[in-house]
């Protein structure tokens, strides 16, 4: 177990920094973050983004860093109830990914990326929880029967922010 099972766990049960305090983390496991990674980004570990939002220009240097075991800052996540398919699971660690990929996610404490600067983010290994709702009275809707699987999907991250030039 990698300190990025470790941390999850600990601030998704804390009511006070999460909204996912309400499900049984002992049962989350581990995937492997770096292949996920590498697949999308083909192997690139540092690149350029840029775009507008909200009227504002971004553009940003990403670099990543791969570390299970790193000082973590927050995660980011993705959930959904769905019919058991794996294809969901993946789906959202491929959410978690993209808001990395796409620099959609940062730490408040250490402020919003400014266009010109470099993100650079820690990534941790994919902390995954799926919940089975047997009885169909927890999350599967009344008029969806069939969806009786809840999946949660955290993502580790330190992010470090490198004003720029």
């Amino acid at each position: 177990m990698s300190k990025s099972l470790e941390f999850c766990k600990e601030r998704a049960k804390n009511k006070e920094i999460s909204c996912l305090f309400d499900r049984n983390w002992d049962d989350a496991g581990e995937v492997e973050s770096l292949a996920l990674f590498e697949r999308i980004l083909e192997g690139n570990r540092k690149y350029k983004i840029k775009g507008e939002e909200d009227g504002e220009a971004r553009e940003f240097t990403i670099s990543l860093i791969f570390d299970p075991d790193a000082d973590f800052d927050y995660f980011t996540s993705s959930r959904s109830i769905h019919d058991g398919t794996m294809v969901f699971v993946f789906e959202n660690m491929e959410n978690c990914a993209k808001r990395v990929i796409l620099a959609e996610t940062y730490y408040t404490k250490k402020g919003k990326p400014q266009p010109g600067d470099t993100i650079q983010y820690t990534i941790g290994n994919f902390v995954v929880l799926n919940e089975f709702d047997e009885n169909r009275d927890l999350f599967a809707p009344k008029d969806k029967p069939y969806l009786q699987e809840r999946t949660t999907v955290l993502l580790p991250l330190r992010y470090d922010l490198i004003n720029g030039e």
